[in-house]
């Protein structure tokens, strides 16, 4: 139990240090081992307590971001009115780097140690029979289809990614089109990684967390302007 009432939010006092607790948020208490993220503010006097507790607030904040990216849940982040072109071309790289991870992740689940030794047989890599279908069929797809057309059918696959940034995606930007065509481009791409590696190759490709784009200064800002405000 905290040694006294906090005199400001999430702040206690314990012994003769202030201390920055924050209850893990429900939507991602189940990734942390502890109920509670706790913080020394190293330091025996209120008011450089005050201003540590929201320097300290913002790094906690930033630890929750990338487990609700992973969980799927959305960030509430700045809007995109301000964005260029290049901000829109690394989104797309980032959902293909996405679809990428996400098929690795699927393969990694049921292999055996073994299949990482010398001369291991592809087929230890393989994805089931159902998946390779659907590839083959989505390649048909978007190799025949138009970018008007690809907006029309994947606007809902892509829009679910991309809100897991907390990035809105609006039919009436004015980079729309051009970003649906980045976005056809990057599933076609991706889909020649997918079979690659049903090929048996499996060259290392770009993490999503390596693509730097303005969705992750939005969600390192975040955090601040809430400090800011306590």
């Amino acid at each position: 139990m905290d040694d006294e009432l906090p005199f400001a939010s999430h702040i206690v006092k314990r012994g003769d240090v202030y201390w920055r607790v924050r209850r893990a948020p429900q939507d991602v208490a189940d990734v942390f081992s502890t109920r509670r993220v706790q913080r020394s503010l190293r330091t025996k006097d209120r008011a450089p307590a005050y201003a540590a507790g929201a320097r300290v607030y913002a790094e906690i904040e930033a630890q929750f971001a990338p487990v609700r990216r992973r969980k799927g849940a959305t960030l509430d982040l700045a809007p995109t009115n301000d964005w260029t072109w290049s901000d829109w071309r690394a989104l797309a790289e980032w959902l293909k780097a996405t679809l990428a991870d996400n098929d690795w992740r699927a393969r990694l689940k049921n292999l055996r140690g073994t299949a990482f030794g010398e001369g291991v047989e592809r087929k230890h890599f393989w994805r089931d029979d159902s998946t390779v279908r659907a590839h083959i069929d989505l390649q048909k797809r978007l190799n025949a289809i138009t970018v008007a057309a690809y907006a029309g059918e994947r606007f809902a696959f892509v829009q679910s990614l991309i809100r897991r940034l907390g990035v809105p995606l609006s039919r009436s930007s004015p980079y729309f089109d051009r970003f649906m065509g980045a976005c056809l481009k990057a599933e076609v791409e991706y889909l020649g990684v997918f079979f690659a590696r049903e090929g048996g190759q499996m060259e290392e490709v770009v993490h999503p967390d390596a693509i730097e784009g303005r969705w992750r200064q939005a969600a390192e800002q975040a955090p601040q302007e809430k400090a800011g405000r306590l």
